[in-house]
C-alpha cells in the first residue's frame, strides 16, 4: 500500500478534530437538555443538529457580500441642537476643504512628474528654453556701488 500524501493526512486531521469537536458538544447538549424517556438517540442527535444550525445563519454568497457592500449608508445626522448642527456643518465643510486640498497637491505632483519627464527627454538646449518658458521672469534690480 503506497504512503499517503501530506494533504491527505492534514485532511483528514482536521476531519478527526471536527468530529471530535462536535462529539463534545453533542454530549454538553446531552447533559444541559432535557428529553422524554422514550427519546432516541437518533431523534436527540437530530434534535442537536437543528439546534446547531440554528445558532448561525446560512453563509453568504461572495456576490451578496458585495452588494450588501456597495449599499448607500445613511450620513450620521447630528442632534437637533444647533451648537451641534453648527460643529457638524464646520467639521463637514472643514474636510471638503482638506479633500479639495489634496487633490490639489496630488494635481501639482503629477504635473510636475510629467513636465520632469519631459525635460529629460529634451536635448541640453531645447531644455534650458523650455524651463524659461516655465518659470515666469522675475525682474532682479542691482544695487550700483
Amino acid at each position: 500500500m503506497a504512503p499517503k500524501s501530506k494533504a491527505l493526512l492534514m485532511r483528514e486531521s482536521r476531519q478527526r478534530k471536527r468530529d471530535e469537536k462536535e462529539r463534545e458538544e453533542f454530549h454538553c447538549f446531552l447533559q444541559h437538555t432535557e428529553f422524554s424517556l422514550h427519546a432516541t438517540d437518533e431523534e436527540k442527535f437530530v434534535a442537536f443538529q437543528r439546534m446547531k444550525s440554528s445558532k448561525k445563519p446560512p453563509p453568504k454568497s461572495a456576490a451578496e457580500r458585495k452588494r450588501e457592500s456597495r449599499k448607500r449608508k445613511p450620513d450620521k445626522t447630528p442632534a437637533n441642537n444647533a451648537e451641534k448642527c453648527k460643529r457638524y456643518r464646520a467639521s463637514r465643510a472643514n474636510n471638503d476643504d482638506l479633500k479639495i486640498a489634496e487633490r490639489e497637491r496630488k494635481r501639482q505632483y503629477r504635473l510636475r512628474e510629467k513636465l520632469e519627464m519631459e525635460a529629460r527627454k529634451r536635448p541640453a538646449k531645447e531644455e534650458e528654453e523650455f524651463w524659461i518658458k516655465l518659470i515666469p521672469e522675475v525682474k532682479v534690480e542691482v544695487e550700483e556701488k
